[in-house]
């Protein structure tokens, strides 16, 4: 037996299947958000304070071939293509227990910001922005996401998706400091 349930907000409309013993089976392609935009948002910022020039850095973020030896363990990286001027490089990222999507750059301004254009289970930017901080480096990280996966936009419901994006990217940043600290010596 199928049927289908509206949230009563009218945001959440899904499709069950009755099995037995009474349960239900919830089938995520059959999945429908409703709304203004039909779309769940995520959005995050998260920063740190590395101590080191903002140029090794920037060097360390666009340097994709880099990642795997600063990024967490638990996320898979694959590099599909950089360019020399870096424009339309793209970069596979895949959580552990997540979905992978994809990252482009769609633009570069002047060594401090690198802004990303996501596909695949989130839509949006990604925008990372270096900057000098007195005797360290500022390095924030900001996105701005629609949730375009079924599976993900029905987990969003239940798991704060931006607080497991800051999560990780306190990881991120740690090893990026890590990588930097083996690999960063400070004139002064």
């Amino acid at each position: 037996m199928c049927f289908r349930v509206t949230h009563k907000n009218s945001l959440l409309t899904a499709y069950y299947i009755r099995v037995k013993s009474g349960t239900f089976l919830t089938i995520g392609k059959y999945l429908i958000l409703t709304g203004e935009s039909g779309m769940r948002k995520v959005q995050a910022e998260d920063e740190a304070i590395i101590a080191c020039p903002s140029d090794r850095i920037w060097r360390a973020i666009t340097d994709f071939s880099s990642y795997q030896k600063w990024w967490p363990a638990s996320v898979r990286i694959v590099v599909h293509r950089v360019t020399p001027e870096l424009l339309g490089s793209q970069v596979e990222i895949k959580p552990y227990g997540g979905r992978a999507f994809l990252c482009e750059v769609e633009s570069i301004r002047d060594g401090s910001e690198l802004r990303l254009r996501y596909s695949g289970v989130y839509r949006g930017i990604g925008v990372w922005t270096i900057a000098e901080s007195g005797s360290s480096s500022r390095a924030i990280y900001r996105i701005d996401l629609e949730i375009a996966d079924p599976f993900m936009k029905l987990l969003s419901y239940v798991v704060s998706i931006p607080r497991l994006h800051s999560k990780l990217m306190r990881e991120e940043f740690e090893g990026l400091e890590g990588y930097m600290n083996s690999n960063c010596t400070r004139t002064t």
